[in-house]
């Protein structure tokens, strides 16, 4: 975080207490500077506790805490759904992610990982959108593929090329390149 002025210059200022501004988060620089942040979070980009800073000041030790305010927050949560078949074992997977918290927070779910064919994403919303206060969802899964079927059915072009050529690799990012391509091969890219 860069501060328009040091740091050190306002720990060494003597001032009892510093309250700064301008970002809505809350953020402790020591024990008597905050950020104290906005009482109400406004959108996704402020995830996080907010409230108010609360505290004494005397000759005795300052304490100063911040205090939940906020009757709601903002959640993004990742959910890898690599190996899930079932509409079923998604779903209750993303509802204990979240806890008791559905009817109070709002809710980003980031899916991830490599996603069965036979799994629609708006299946996930529908069986949810119900259940939470607020849920949406992002989609940054990769669709699942018969690899070695694809090849043989492709092996003469540059389809089957593609493949063979990543199924050698082990490699994390090799991998997922392969099915990034694959989606933009085979026209079925979700529009990242």
């Amino acid at each position: 975080m860069n501060l328009p002025i040091k740091k050190e210059k306002l720990v060494n200022s003597g001032f009892d207490y510093v309250a700064l501004g301008h970002i809505h988060k809350s953020l402790r620089i020591n024990n008597n500077i905050f950020y104290p942040g906005s009482l109400e979070p406004l959108d996704f980009s402020e995830t996080g506790v907010h409230g108010y800073v609360f505290g004494t000041l005397g000759k005795a030790k300052d304490e100063n805490v911040l205090i939940r305010g906020a009757k709601r927050e903002f959640k993004i949560i990742e959910v890898d759904i690599t190996g899930l078949r079932s509409l079923d074992r998604i779903c209750n997977l993303i509802e204990e992610k979240c806890r008791n918290e559905k009817n109070r927070n709002l809710y980003r779910i980031v899916l991830k990982g490599v996603k069965s064919n036979l799994i629609d994403i708006r299946d996930i919303e529908n069986r949810l959108t119900d259940k939470f206060f607020y849920i949406e969802f992002k989609d940054n899964t990769v669709m699942d593929y018969d690899l070695k079927a694809l090849q043989r059915e492709n092996e003469n072009n540059v389809l089957g090329l593609y493949i063979e050529n990543f199924l050698r690799s082990n490699d994390s990012v090799d991998i997922k390149a392969l099915y990034y391509g694959l989606e933009a091969l085979l026209g079925k890219g979700g529009g990242r």
